[in-house]
């Protein structure tokens, strides 16, 4: 399976892995980060496909359990 396919899981574990060695002395932060991808005009993909992008991955850390959600720098929104 491809990586883009896997996305969930990854997240979901690695949030869960943080919370094992945070151990309840803090809190667990899930990050969202640049993709790489631009958006119209610059490139093909659609401002909507890039928030359906975003939406995926805060749900996925959200379901593994991130106390919140740090979002950085985001130029191409």
């Amino acid at each position: 399976a491809s990586l883009e396919n896997q996305l969930v899981s990854f997240n979901v574990r690695l949030v869960e892995l943080t919370r094992e060695t945070a151990r309840k002395r803090a809190q667990v932060a899930g990050c969202l980060s640049p993709t790489g991808l631009v958006n119209e005009p610059v490139q093909a993909l659609d401002f909507h496909e890039l928030i359906d992008i975003y939406a995926e991955q805060a749900f996925a850390l959200q379901k593994g359990g991130a106390d919140l959600l740090v979002v950085e720098t985001m130029l191409s929104l």
